[in-house]
């Protein structure tokens, strides 16, 4: 998964997300990659999530096309 940020961690760093706002849900992930500013695209960093089951990916999906679908409704 792309996180955008402007201060990617680096290569290897070990991370933990945390998605959605009254029932959160946390997942690990190692950096495969990072794109600091200036480079080609946006700034941020690979993120691929380590072990991680079914049922906490799907709510991962769908709290991110929520988001998506929020962005687009108000023309971000």
């Amino acid at each position: 998964m792309f996180l955008r940020t402007s201060t990617p961690l680096a290569l290897g760093s070990k991370a933990v997300l945390r998605f959605g706002n009254e029932e959160s849900i946390e997942a690990r992930a190692v950096v495969v990659w990072a794109r600091l500013e200036g480079a080609n695209g946006p700034p941020g960093m690979g993120l691929k999530f380590d072990v991680i089951d079914g049922h906490r990916l799907e709510r991962i999906r769908r709290i991110i096309e929520s988001e998506q679908q929020s962005e687009k409704a108000h023309g971000n």
